[in-house]
């Protein structure tokens, strides 16, 4: 169910060109993803959630995204794909 309400959002937030949002759904799509064992969709919304991360701070330079006690927004993106096995 989670996954679908995700997934209603993502256009919305593409066309409002809102990459850190977006980043934070694709995020949040591969981590549930993972939890349901659904690794190679997993690995795709942790390469969409890069990509939007890169986007917005493209757009935005002087954006300040905040990771967590692990490390910044692409460490814990990698680290989480590191994980799960991603290529």
């Amino acid at each position: 169910k989670a996954l679908g309400h995700f997934s209603n959002a993502e256009p919305k937030l593409k066309d409002e060109k809102r990459f850190d949002a977006l980043t934070n759904l694709y995020f949040n799509m591969a981590f549930t993803n993972t939890r349901l064992n659904q690794k190679n969709e997993a690995c795709s919304f942790y390469d969409k959630a890069s990509a939007a991360y890169l986007e917005n701070i493209r757009l935005s330079p002087s954006a300040q995204p905040i990771g967590n006690s692990s490390g910044s927004v692409p460490e814990l993106i990698q680290m989480n794909k590191k994980q799960i096995g991603c290529k």
